[in-house]
């Protein structure tokens, strides 16, 4: 009877396996699902880069040279809480790349590998665990015209005041102080740049505040430095074709109403075609000049042609630009409430702090807010001199917030620190060998002491014999093999009475008693049974661990 209740839980135990969540693999590569990786695309949105130290925030905001309203005259305005002569910006030429493991969901994966490992050194799970595992895997430039008379508005009550002006890298900063919402809707209107009057309420919020403003605009380019862009995109058509398909389709429709030009086949690929177009224009430069005339007029097509690369890598081809800041602050601060001007449009935002932070996020935007903790390992240069530390490796917080603007009536406030539970993780996604060790040993140790009580209950008459049999399962630490060699040398049947005056004779003549051994079919039982506990027990210890990740 007890043979088919050892079978009956061996296969039970087999099942439990599956319940270990999978992570995806595939032949010849390996799938990272858990990562953070850094790349600006399409989205429109806001992408923000921290370093907080000593009460000083450094923060690099990416403008998104993908707006509309920003390449034609429109502004980007930021409240800072702080003196405006306390605050410093510069405009950095490009947004460092930043990307990462993400912690917990690494640590979970570790944590489930470690599990199936351990259930593996019972060996005939291991055809089973196949389809279960997978690999684990500023410097400040030059400024200009500091305090500058900003007496533009009618009255004083309307006044702004300029603390300094910034022109950089084709964007123009400047932080400054309104005496109210009006007054600085006023004087950006009157600079001729692009606000909503709608803007106007949401700004009057930091008015008589301590905060000043930091305004930032892209300064639009010249008709000159556009028609060069123009030409330099069409010269080189049959490189870039894959990312300007408008720009081919363009130069296509143009030339089939040349009559002197003969199209190449239909199958032809892009890159011939290009080539063919490219020809036929360089011997044509009439029609290439009229052609890029076309063009110009042609607002979809010059935006494909200014905007960042569709390539995978979009930031290797255009850099983006960045606002850097820096002020004296007793907590981490992003401001949100200037976002909900847009009412029930999704404007995301993506923060990244370096080190470890907490965000303090009111109960309106609580479902659409995320944050996760990633590790950066051998981060670039840039990434070393924005945080003035060279490391190699680093910690740091995204969150992101996706929630209709209209909820974002507050500014959202940071904390260092986590909470228990993420550090928690961390010491997983670092140490999760050691775990593994640990639970290797408890587990053997446990298993070793109900086995034993189960199958030699008659001779486990005091806790001497009952912890004998948890050493012995330590030498599962070697697989269920190394357990089975000390069985055979474990010593495991009582001494009869009549036999033991034969036994005190043979240690008389300097015999050891480890010498005389006896045969013990019950240790064909204890091994399976063993294993079988073992796994129930990984099963155990490792799930509550998984789910508090």
């Amino acid at each position: 009877m007890i043979y088919k209740k050892v079978l009956t839980i061996f296969f039970l135990a087999t099942i439990l396996l599956g319940f270990f969540p999978r992570s995806a693999s595939a032949d010849g590569m390996i799938i990272r699902p858990y990562g953070d990786d850094w790349r600006y695309g399409e989205e429109k949105g806001q992408y923000v880069l921290i370093d907080y130290k000593n009460n000083i925030q450094k923060m690099l905001l990416a403008i998104d040279v993908n707006e509309g309203n920003l390449d034609k005259g429109g502004v980007w305005i930021f409240p800072v809480p702080a003196n405006p002569q306390k605050v410093v910006i510069d405009v950095a030429s490009n947004m460092p790349s930043l990307s990462g493991e993400d912690v917990v969901e690494q640590a979970k994966s570790n944590l489930r590998n470690t599990a199936l490992f351990l259930a593996g050194t019972q060996i005939y799970p291991i055809p089973f665990l196949g389809w279960l595992t997978s690999p684990m895997a500023g410097e400040v430039g030059p400024r200009k015209g500091i305090m500058l008379d900003a007496g533009t508005t009618s009255s004083s009550a309307n006044k702004v005041d300029v603390y300094e002006h910034l022109e950089k890298n084709g964007v123009t900063s400047e932080v400054l102080t309104a005496k109210s919402a009006v007054g600085l809707y006023k004087y950006l209107k009157e600079k001729g740049i692009n606000v909503e009057d709608k803007t106007i309420p949401t700004l009057g919020n930091y008015i008589g505040k301590e905060y000043s403003f930091v305004v930032s605009w892209i300064d639009p380019p010249s008709e000159s430095a556009q028609k060069t862009n123009i030409i330099n995109a069409v010269n080189l058509i049959f490189s870039n074709y894959y990312t300007h398909p408008l720009l081919l389709e363009k130069i296509a429709s143009y030339l089939s109403q040349q009559s002197d030009f003969t199209q190449p086949p239909f199958s032809s690929d892009g890159y011939y075609k290009a080539q063919v177009y490219d020809e036929y224009l360089d011997s044509h430069l009439e029609k290439k000049n009229a052609l890029i005339e076309e063009i110009k007029k042609d607002e979809k097509i010059v935006s494909e042609i200014t905007k960042p690369s569709g390539s995978l890598y979009p930031y290797e081809t255009k850099q983006t630009p960045a606002v850097s800041i820096s002020f004296p602050t007793n907590r981490i601060y992003f401001p949100l409430v200037p976002t909900s001007i847009y009412e029930s449009k999704y404007v995301p935002a993506e923060i990244r702090i370096i080190g470890k932070v907490k965000p303090d996020v009111y109960a309106d935007i609580e479902n659409y807010t995320t944050t996760e903790y990633f590790r950066q390992t051998y981060p670039d240069s840039e990434i070393a001199n924005f945080s003035g530390e060279n490391k190699s490796s680093i910690d740091y917080t995204l969150i992101k917030i996706n929630a209709p603007s209209k909820l974002l009536t507050q500014d959202l406030w940071i904390d260092q620190g986590v909470p228990a539970k993420t550090n928690f993780a961390f010491f997983i996604y670092r140490f999760f060998w050691l775990v593994g060790i640990l639970l290797l040993l408890i587990a053997s140790f446990i298993s070793g002491l109900v086995s034993g009580k189960i199958v030699f209950h008659r001779q486990v008459v005091n806790l001497k014999d009952y912890l004998m049999f948890g050493v012995l399962g330590l030498f599962n630490s070697f697989s269920i093999i190394g357990l089975a060699i000390a069985a055979i040398f474990w010593r495991t049947k009582i001494i009869k009475p009549e036999d033991q005056e034969l036994f005190d004779e043979f240690i008389k003549r300097g015999y050891s008693s480890n010498n005389i051994r006896s045969a013990d079919n019950r240790k064909l039982l204890f091994l399976p049974l063993f294993s079988v506990i073992f796994i129930v027990i990984i099963i155990i210890l490792f799930y509550p661990l998984y789910q508090i990740l």
